[in-house]
């Protein structure tokens, strides 16, 4: 019966079909929201009208000496181990370097990560010439943060087909 109606029957026809799908799912998720609304009212409930009792004591000074004392341990050994904190980088600081110099045509579809002395890091992807891959080789090695950049021959001569493998290796 389909293929005997005229064309702007059946585009009417849709049109009131689409219609009526929207409504019909417009009205669930009013519903649902409904439902929501009503089973958070009570603790809202419990939030809004329960007496708030002043727990607050005058604090001596005898225990005003101790905070302030604890306070100056606690600021000097974060002071002392501050440097250490901050002196290595972790993988996700890595990864961050290394696809923050990816130049435009070079596409990295999976990356591999083994921990270890040094770590290594490693980027499979795809490029559309193989002048970004070099560019891309060239702006890694130059990132101070990885001290061993290697990319196969092959990926750099165009053998194999814009595929690549970087290698990457350093102290993260």
């Amino acid at each position: 019966m389909a293929n005997v109606m005229p064309t702007e029957i059946k585009k009417e026809v849709r049109a009131v079909i689409r219609a009526r799908f929207m409504l019909l799912t417009s009205c669930i998720v009013l519903i649902c929201a409904v439902i929501v609304f009503l089973m958070l009212l009570p603790s809202w409930f419990s939030i809004a009208h329960t007496p708030q009792s002043p727990d607050s004591k005058p604090i001596s000074a005898a225990q005003q000496a101790l905070d302030k004392t604890a306070l100056a341990q606690t600021t000097a050994l974060l002071t002392t181990l501050s440097p250490i904190a901050l002196a290595s980088t972790t993988p996700s600081q890595a990864v961050s370097a290394a696809l923050a110099v990816r130049p435009i045509g070079i596409s990295i579809e999976q990356i591999t990560y083994t921990a270890g002395n040094p770590s290594t890091l490693i980027l499979f992807g795809s490029a559309k010439t193989t002048s970004a891959i070099s560019d891309y080789r060239t702006a890694l090695a130059s990132s101070t943060i990885f001290t061993s950049v290697q990319v196969p021959v092959g990926a750099l001569v165009g053998a194999e087909g814009g595929q690549f493998t970087l290698t990457l290796t350093g102290p993260f």
